[in-house]
């Protein structure tokens, strides 16, 4: 049966508007999960429910009455995601869909990023033991690469290394796929693309289609992996994202 209410967790980051709108346009009934003390605008027709993200029970009840999950939030923000897995079985929800977005996980068994992205693997092993758990529910997992509609490039290498980047819309069509065909899609690592080319020719492509010179950086890769392993030791945030990069 098709998903008819969705709870949306992070509406208003990177992805979230853009996935939010797409639910909302498809006629899906959005509910928006912020927490007590977000100032967030959303959209007029997205309800907002103030919850507790550090209480299962808080969430429980939230989720009540609802079809299906959509995190939005940064993938690596564990915890909060496996109690709010639990607090959607115990909610009776039918489709959870983690922040499964960017590198897909499944392609960093066995290289460097394996340990830095075991978060976003322990994720989709505990969606796994929930779904053999409770057969009502089910998860679907999404690998976009990379995103290119910030207007800022950075060139890696030579730049004509190919890669298979995603709209934002692209994005959101795909969620409202997974939440509206239920039993084809359910339990799966899925990935999509809007393309396949390379930086060069995307960039060639990009900056003739919007009538603007895009602003251009270049890195190698090696230098930007050895400035990840140099942040390894450090509390510093970018340290993942640089080795992703790199990847």
């Amino acid at each position: 049966m098709e998903t008819q209410k969705v709870a949306a967790i992070g509406a208003t980051g990177n992805h979230g508007p853009h996935i939010t709108r797409a639910l909302v346009d498809h006629g899906l009934e959005v509910t928006a999960l912020t927490c007590p003390s977000s100032p967030s605008v959303l959209l007029a027709d997205v309800e907002v429910k103030k919850v507790d993200f550090d209480s299962q029970e808080s969430i429980t009840e939230a989720l009540r009455g609802q079809d299906a999950v959509v995190w939005n939030v940064g993938t690596l923000v564990v915890p909060a995601q496996l109690i709010l897995i639990d607090a959607a079985v115990s909610a009776s929800i039918k489709r959870f869909i983690p922040s499964g977005f960017g590198v897909d996980a499944r392609l960093v068994v066995g290289t460097k990023l394996e340990p830095l992205l075991a978060g976003k693997i322990e994720v989709v092993k505990h969606l796994k033991e929930k779904a053999q758990q409770h057969a009502d529910f089910s998860w679907t997992a999404l690998a976009t690469g990379s995103l290119f509609e910030f207007k800022h490039v950075t060139i890696f290498d030579s730049g004509d290394a190919l890669i298979s980047p995603s709209s934002y819309s692209l994005v959101g069509k795909a969620i409202v796929a997974m939440l509206s065909k239920v039993e084809e899609m359910k339990n799966q690592y899925l990935a999509i693309s809007s393309f396949t080319t390379s930086q060069n020719q995307l960039l060639k492509i990009l900056e003739q289609q919007t009538g603007e010179v895009w602003v251009q950086g270049h890195v190698s890769t090696s230098t930007l992996e050895k400035i990840g392993q140099e942040k390894l030791g450090q509390k510093n945030s970018r340290r993942v994202l640089d080795l992703m990069k790199a990847f």
